[in-house]
Order: structure tokens, then sequence, then C-alpha cells
């Protein structure tokens, strides 16, 4: 994979990622706010509007015509038509019928008839399509003043509705009408009124949007796509971000002993504690536990400086070091209120007052915490955050380390707290 493209794309990505993160949600659509979202009449009403040639929206008859293309087209279709007389056709909504009320009816006379049912959510109920097929009347219509052969039967309903029981009836989904309107109207388009254009825009994506063609997570749908895009480069990058990773946890003590900062000595010693954690300390920052052998009560008595050597500090470019107290016992809550008393606290907030060292006021065994910013600088941005935390927790060692000794040496009979009750 050649690097300079690898970055290209990166670059790409990552600008497209961050507009996506700026983006807000789109305002609710009149139907949300009006609380008709899921209603089947707001939604055969909407149409019909948009489908009349003799409305005041200022479109026409090219709405007409788009809908009745996407029917014509239909593999199952016998439908056609012709462009010149769409201003001709009538269109009347829940026309009366002697076998019930279909949603949208529209006709040409002595041509032909489209019987259009309309379903949102509800199914089909009590045999309406085989019913619709027997009338005899549709409204104004008689249906038998257009020959046989001009009649037609549409099934309007998402694609996952159940198919209509009347063999007569083609199925046209919302899914292609809406997306046949999208590839037409939009709020750029200028040569209608700006009003019906927004109206018509706003009843597509509203069915789109209740039909989950958009995702309601907005922004986080189109960064799922740029993952799939780009899935194979991103899967390349993350294996070699794991085998570094893997490689510089079995080696980061190594290599910090081969090069290390001012002030490390041959007393220090640096301890892999797993893979994602290490420890910076002194050999006799250490009592072991059960010491008389006596059957173990409580963990031993150590401090040390803990770091940290994930993935994630790479990922973010930051890492974190902390002066902790290990064991839980005596000499741990002893450690832990001299180290809170005020005397103390005024020597260590005077050592500290430079660096990036902060106290934790709680009462735990994490007492000091730095965070330290590093750049990758091929795996060696790391190991010099560690180097900077060593030189400032070094500052300080001399307090907490004489205040470790000190714990140990006034608790008279250590030994006392191994024994057994």
């Amino acid at each position: 994979m050649e690097i300079n493209h690898v970055a290209s794309v990166l670059e790409t990505v990552e600008n497209r990622v961050q507009v996506l993160n700026e983006s807000k949600r789109p305002p609710r659509t009149f139907f949300d706010v009006a609380d008709v979202s899921r209603s089947e009449s707001a939604w055969q009403h909407t149409l019909a509007y948009f489908l009349s040639p003799n409305e005041p929206h200022g479109f026409g008859a090219t709405i007409l015509g788009a809908f009745l293309r996407l029917i014509e087209e239909h593999s199952e279709s016998t439908f056609e038509f012709y462009e010149y007389n769409l201003e001709d056709i009538e269109i009347q909504v829940e026309a009366s019928a002697d076998t019930g009320r279909p949603d949208i009816v529209l006709w040409l006379e002595e041509m032909w008839f489209l019987c259009v049912e309309i379903k949102v959510d509800a199914p089909e109920t009590e045999d309406q399509t085989e019913r619709y097929t027997n009338a005899s009347r549709f409204g104004e219509l008689c249906t038998a003043s257009i020959p046989s052969s001009g009649h037609h039967f549409v099934y309007l309903a998402s694609r996952h509705a159940n198919d209509p029981k009347a063999d007569k009836f083609v199925t046209i989904t919302w899914q292609e009408v809406v997306e046949e309107f999208s590839q037409h109207f939009n709020p750029g388009v200028t040569a209608y009124p700006a009003r019906s254009v927004a109206q018509l825009y706003d009843f597509v994506h509203h069915v789109k949007q209740s039909l989950n063609m958009v995702n309601e997570q907005g922004p986080n749908s189109e960064k799922v796509e740029l993952a799939f895009e780009h899935s194979e480069m991103i899967n390349e990058l993350t294996d070699a971000a794991d085998q570094f990773i893997k490689e510089y946890q079995a080696s980061w003590d190594r290599r910090f002993e081969q090069d290390p900062p001012s002030g490390w000595t041959d007393k220090w010693t640096t301890i892999r504690n797993g893979n994602k954690w290490g420890r910076l300390m002194k050999a006799d920052w250490r009592l072991p536990q059960n010491p008389t052998g006596a059957p173990q009560k409580t963990s031993g008595f150590s401090v040390a400086i803990s770091i940290d050597v994930r993935l994630e500090d790479f990922e973010r470019g930051e890492t974190e070091a902390v002066f902790r107290v290990y064991g839980d016992n005596e000499y741990t809550e002893c450690y832990l209120e001299r180290f809170h008393s005020d005397g103390f606290q005024d020597q260590i907030q005077q050592r500290i007052k430079d660096t990036r060292l902060t106290v934790n006021e709680s009462n735990e065994p994490r007492v000091l915490r730095s965070v330290h910013s590093f750049e990758f600088n091929d795996g060696e941005g790391h190991l010099e955050a560690l180097k900077e935390a060593f030189l400032e927790y070094n500052k300080v060692v001399p307090h907490l380390e004489e205040l470790y000794f000190e714990v140990q040496s006034d608790i008279k009979n250590p030994d006392q707290l191994f024994e057994d009750d």
C-alpha cells in the first residue's frame, strides 16, 4: 500500500468526519409536528395533491407524469399513457364505490383508469383488493365506460408489506415513488415555487425517514459507509498498529533502561506489569507479603510510579503516570494518612509547583498523577513521555521515599499484621 496514497485518503476521510461531527440532526417534518407521521390519510391526500395538475402547487402535470411513468415501466404492468393529455386526467380521493372506498382513483375518460390502494402500516383487510377489481363505479366514474383493457390497479405500500390478495393489482413501493420524485425535485430546484418545492421535499424526506430509508442517527450512517468503503485500508493499518503495540509492550522496559533519563541509577528498575501497564521503582520500595511465613491475611506494602503502555495512549497521543501505594493494611492506611497531612502537603505542593503533577485529594492509593502528551515519532514518543514523567516525579521522590521508610519504621512489629486471628 503506497504511503502517500494512504495519507491522502485518510486526510479526505478525516475532513469528511469532521464535517459530519459538526452537522446537526435535521428539523422535524411537518408530518411529525402535526402528529400524523404514520397517517395513511395524510400520506394519500398529500400524494393526491401533488399528482393533480389542477392544484396550485405550480408543478403542473410534471409529478403526475413521473408517477405514471413509474407504473408504466413496472415489469408486471400493462398500463400505457401519453404525455400530451395529462392535463385531462381526473383524480379523486376516496372515491365511493359499491365495494368500498379506494384511496385514489385516476382516469382518462373512455381510455383507462388507475385504482390506487395505499398502505402505510395497516395490512389489507376484508379482501379489499378483490372487491375493488369487481367494482362497477368509483365515485363519478362508471367502470363500464372504460374498455376492460384500460382497467388498472396499483397497490402502493412499503417493499416489506405483504402482497395484495388480488392478482390484478400491481405493487408499487413507496421507496420507488420517493426515489423517482427525488431524482427530479429537491430544494435547489428554482423552476418551481419555492414553497411547493419545500413541501414536496418535506413529504419525500418524511416517507424516507418513516421507511428507514434515512438513518435517524444522521451522520453516523455516512461514517459507517466511509468505514466500509475503506475497510481494506483500515484493516491493514489496524493490523500494523496491533503488531507495533505488541512489540512495544514487550520491549519498552529494555529500551527505557538502555537510554535512561537523567537521575536514573542502578537503584531504579522497570517492571512490566502484564502487557498494558508497568512500574518505575526502586528495589527497596517493596515490603514482601507474609514475611514470617504465617497464613497471609493482608498484602505487602510497596510504592511505585505506575505507567500506562496501551494502544489507547498512542491513539490519543497522551499517557498517564501515577505514583501509587500498593497493599491493603496498616502500612497503606498510615502512608495515606501522613501523605495528606498538612505538613507533608506543604512540602509536596512546593515541589510540584512547576510540574504536571497533581495531588489526588481523595484518600485512595493513586496519590499523585501526571499526564504527558507525545507524538508518535517512529514509536519513540511514548518512551520520551515516560522519561519526562520520571524527571518530574524524581523531584518529589526524596519526600515520597522518606515517608515510605518512616511508615515502616514507626510500625514497630510488622509481623503482627500477618498473625492468624
